[in-house]
């Protein structure tokens, strides 16, 4: 009887652990992209510093409007994938135009912000409306 029972605790203590390393390999993977609100401050920060590092590069005025998406990936500091819409003046000879752009920015330990990516987007708006 009693190696019945230890049996049978033994076989429920390894369909737990079975049952536990299903849902650890389900879990997202450290250091990926995680959605935040696109309301957050660092956020805002974060898209704000990169349209300035981009109206630098590009000699071209580029207004921040709004952010439409954001994900955060902490790493060595933080990475903040953005989709966002912004002003931008055009080339030489256009109007300016509202358009859409998906950025990437990069906040090391210090406090020190790099864009790494900066490149036109729908940012999912058709999959929206």
């Amino acid at each position: 009887m009693r190696k019945t029972i230890y049996c049978s605790l033994f076989v429920l203590l390894l369909s737990i652990a079975a049952v536990s390393e299903a849902k650890a390999q389900s879990r997202p993977v450290l250091g990926g992209y995680k959605e935040i609100a696109k309301t957050d401050a660092a956020v805002k920060k974060a898209a704000i510093f990169a349209v300035g590092s981009e109206a630098k590069r590009a000699e071209k005025e580029i207004e921040f409007i709004s952010v439409i998406k954001a994900e955060r990936q902490i790493v060595g500091g933080t990475n903040y994938r953005m989709c966002f819409k912004v002003n931008d003046e055009g080339a030489e000879g256009q109007d300016a135009a509202e358009v859409f752009v998906k950025a990437i920015v990069n906040v090391d330990l210090k406090g020190v912000y790099k864009l790494l990516s900066w490149e036109a987007s729908d940012c999912g708006e058709d999959e929206e409306s």
